[in-house]
């Protein structure tokens, strides 16, 4: 089901027509992330990232996402949504009254979440710019400590994910909890996904941390207080 409200916060962000919007949520032909990733076929890592900081697909295939399956399971005060896309969830737990911290590297998706989050005047999200030092980096930047941190559907898209995990696990609070849910391995709906070099259960034990909910791809992992 088309979320009405979505479309027209997307009509107004990007000027574009109400119909070409519904082709990008009906995925058809050219109008997927996939077919945009094909298309420039990123050879290294460089361009694989500028694929995600330029892609203009992923606004659309982000912003017509559902919420986490596993959302209602956040709890804190403070929560990083690291990967947030479009904000869908970091729009949805604002909304719930938490104190939202959103990331991406995506410059089209980061300007979407500040549009709307203007729009809508909402106090209580915080978008962190993707530099730090005056230098692109999506691992520094990440600099304050939380309560929760969500991660959705982002881990499998990055090479240095070893490094990012330990970096995010580093900023989490003592009994915080860090949301996540990976889908390593490349299929043909998302074929940049990434094959897991080291499991990430190995690297959120050896960080402290213990698994309260496993459901498919969908799981929790809290840090020992």
């Amino acid at each position: 089901m088309v979320n009405e409200q979505i479309v027209k916060d997307l009509i107004d962000f990007s000027g574009l027509s109400k119909e070409y919007i519904l082709k990008h949520f009906n995925g058809k032909n050219n109008f997927t992330h996939s077919y945009e990733y094909k298309m420039r076929n990123p050879k290294n890592d460089l361009e694989l990232e500028w694929f995600y900081i330029t892609s203009e697909k992923y606004l659309f295939a982000n912003a017509f996402h559902e919420n986490w399956k596993l959302i209602d399971m956040v709890r804190g005060n403070k929560i990083l949504d690291y990967g947030g896309g479009a904000g869908v969830d970091t729009f949805y737990l604002a909304d719930k009254g938490y104190n939202m911290h959103y990331f991406d590297i995506s410059i089209i998706q980061r300007e979407f979440v500040k549009f709307r989050k203007k729009k809508h005047s909402i106090k209580n999200i915080t978008v962190i710019e993707p530099y730090y030092k005056s230098n692109f980096d999506s691992i520094n930047c990440i600099s304050e400590t939380y309560d929760g941190i969500l991660v959705r559907n982002i881990l499998e898209h990055v090479p240095y994910y070893v490094n990012l995990v330990k970096h995010l696990l580093s900023k989490l609070n003592s009994g915080g909890v860090f949301y996540e849910a990976t889908n390593f391995g490349p299929t043909q709906k998302d074929p940049m996904h990434l094959n897991e070099i080291i499991p990430l259960e190995i690297i959120f034990k050896e960080c402290g941390l213990e698994l309260i909910f496993k459901e498919g791809i969908h799981k929790c992992w809290k840090k020992r207080e």
